[in-house]
């Protein structure tokens, strides 16, 4: 009986090793083609930082800037005595208003002109932009583990490759659709 019993637990320490082995085997394989990929695309990960920091440093001073500039308003703005009149306060209310979503349209603006720019000239081919975009989406979400399925079709001739990575709009759409916000309008409006 205790023969049996040693037999029993040795057998299921063995299964549980050889589950542990088929898991490793299985990282193992999912790692090889994702470092397959980055020793590939290395001089695509190189220009990250050495186009992209220049111009993303441009962007936080020129946003700096604004944001100067809509301190100073506001302090001139409020420096202005207020009328008793209610219909002149709220005239002045909605123009506030009307200048702020303009002041916020125009950095949003540059600032998507600046990150277009650079995305551009960092990632000159669509591939590149989805493959940019699957690194940003981290490594443990949704998203990314969804795409961690389609890095080995990057080896893939571009025409044999899924549109999903080779047209960085189809990408964009997609991951919009599966994993965006739904309620988007709302979430800006609150932002505003």
């Amino acid at each position: 009986m205790k023969l049996n019993q040693q037999l029993a637990a040795a057998n299921e320490k063995f299964d549980a090793l050889v589950e542990r082995i088929r898991t490793l085997e299985a990282n193992e394989f999912k790692n090889k083609a994702m470092l397959d990929v980055l020793v590939i695309y290395g001089h695509f990960f190189t220009a990250i930082t050495t186009e992209l920091e220049p111009k993303l440093s441009e962007i936080v001073f020129r946003l700096n800037a604004l944001d100067e500039c809509t301190k100073e308003f506001d302090e001139q703005l409020d420096a202005i005595p207020r009328t008793r009149q209610p219909i002149g306060q709220a005239q002045l209310n909605i123009a506030l208003q009307t200048l702020r979503t303009e002041l916020t349209t125009a950095i949003n603006e540059s600032t998507q002109v600046a990150r277009t720019a650079a995305i551009t000239s960092a990632y000159p081919t669509e591939a590149n932009k989805v493959l940019f975009a699957i690194f940003r989406l981290g490594t443990d979400t949704a998203a990314s583990k969804l795409m961690e399925l389609y890095i080995p079709k990057f080896h893939d001739p571009i025409e044999l490759r899924p549109p999903l990575i080779s047209n960085l709009k189809v990408f964009l759409t997609y991951m919009s659709k599966n994993f965006g916000i739904t309620n988007s309008h709302v979430v800006a409006e609150i932002n505003l």
